[in-house]
């Protein structure tokens, strides 16, 4: 099994959607079910005990982050195992930690804490109060399972999502369907103080915020051709990169000449 999974079934576990059939894409906070092939989040908040939450999908996502994924890396969609995986893949980098190689360790986990409550620090506890947090003792017994399981470890995912062996291609097309045009277009009517500052801006005279979007949208380029470079050999790499590059080019002509500052 490939790093990437190891790493993704391992978050299944510790956010307690692992199943003997795969990773739980439909599960929402509290073990229900709901439909992820429908538009967006279920943001449903679900009243467990002492713990009410509206987390839903394989890595229980929150309603606030899962949108912020969509309006800044995924565009507008559902919540498909393809899009889940590359959701986590990317708060993963986000915190420092690359699915793709990096090992699974103490060091490694307790970065990725204050994404996953579930996840303990170095100091063995969750990042947030009040939260049950897997301990370093469960996660080793874990890791000792599932490389004891080797080659005979169950499918990482149910149905419709396709076996390992294919899981490349499905992302690929995934990511194939990228719209730079569409991401322009959301980034453009976006509130534009929300916009975080750039070690280097393209500027244009007349509107600022496009600048801000082109330059968001060619960083979007760079995080999807991270993902197809762990995935694809390097020919399909430039395949897609120059398609996309194409794309911003386009916008870029749409909106006229440009100057670059630093």
């Amino acid at each position: 099994m490939s790093n990437l999974n190891n790493w993704l079934n391992f978050l299944s576990w510790a956010e307690g959607t692992l199943r003997p059939e795969g990773r739980g894409y439909d599960i929402q906070f509290g073990g229900g079910k709901f439909d992820y092939t429908r538009p967006g989040h279920p943001d449903q908040v679900i009243h467990g005990g002492r713990v009410s939450s509206a987390a839903a999908g394989a890595y229980q996502f929150m309603p606030s982050t899962w949108q912020d994924l969509v309006d800044d890396y995924l565009g507008e969609g559902d919540m498909s195992p393809e899009r889940q995986d590359q959701a986590a893949i990317i708060l993963g980098r986000q915190r420092g930690v690359d699915f793709t190689k990096d090992p699974i360790s103490k060091e490694t986990i307790a970065k990725l804490a204050p994404t996953w409550a579930s996840l303990p620090t170095v100091n063995n506890e969750s990042f947030y109060p009040n939260q049950t947090v897997k301990t370093h003792k469960e996660i080793d017994e874990y890791l000792k399972g599932t490389l004891a399981q080797g080659a005979s470890t169950p499918p990482t995912a149910p149905p419709p999502v396709p076996a390992e062996e294919k899981q490349d291609d499905s992302l690929l097309e995934l990511i194939q369907r990228f719209n730079p045009l569409e991401i322009l277009k959301g980034l453009t009517n976006r509130d534009e103080s929300s916009a975080a500052p750039r070690q280097r801006e393209v500027v244009y005279e007349d509107d600022p915020a496009t600048a801000r979007a082109l330059q968001k949208l060619e960083s979007d380029q760079g995080q999807v051709l991270d993902v197809i470079a762990a995935l694809k050999p390097g020919n399909e790499v430039q395949r897609v990169g120059a398609g996309m590059q194409q794309q911003i080019n386009a916008i870029r002509n749409a909106f006229g000449d440009v100057k670059s500052v630093i």
